[in-house]
C-alpha cells in the first residue's frame, strides 16, 4: 500500500478519515494535511524529482573517476574507457545541461530532489563519526 494514495486529497482507499490519522499498530497519531504534500504529488512529478538526484550522483560518480585517474595515475585500471577523456568529459558535459534545464523548467520538483540529499547529509556525517569510534 502506498503512502501517497492513502493520504492523497482523493482518499482513493477510503482510509483517511481526518485529521490527524491514527495508526493503531503505531500507536502514535500522523498529522495527515502537513505530510501530504511531502508525499503525493504526480507521477510525472515524482520521476523529475528522482530523475534530477540520478542525474546529479551519475555525473559526480563520472567526474570522481577521472579526478581519481588524473590524481592517481598508477592505479590499476581494470578498463579502459574508448576515447577517454572525450567521452566521460561529453557525458558529464550532457548531465550538466540536463540538470540546468531540469532546473530551468521544473525548480521546484529539482529543488525537493536537492532538499532531500542535502538533509540525508547530517545524517551521514553522524553515521561516519560513530563508525570512526
Amino acid at each position: 500500500m502506498r503512502l501517497g494514495m492513502i493520504n492523497s486529497p482523493e482518499d482513493r482507499l477510503g482510509i483517511v478519515s481526518g485529521w490527524p490519522t491514527t495508526r493503531p499498530e503505531h500507536r502514535f497519531s500522523l498529522p495527515t494535511p502537513p505530510f501530504r504534500g511531502l508525499f503525493t504529488g504526480t507521477f510525472e512529478q515524482l520521476i523529475v524529482n528522482s530523475g534530477f538526484v540520478l542525474v546529479l550522483f551519475s555525473a559526480l560518480a563520472v567526474a570522481s573517476v577521472m579526478v581519481l585517474r588524473w590524481r592517481r595515475p598508477e592505479l590499476h585500471l581494470p578498463f579502459r574507457v574508448p576515447l577517454y577523456p572525450y567521452t566521460p568529459l561529453l557525458f558529464v558535459g550532457f548531465s550538466l545541461w540536463i540538470l540546468l534545464y531540469t532546473l530551468q523548467g521544473r525548480p521546484v520538483e529539482s529543488l525537493l530532489g536537492l532538499a532531500t540529499v542535502l538533509l540525508g547529509l547530517p545524517l551521514y556525517f553522524y553515521w561516519r563519526r560513530l563508525s570512526r569510534r
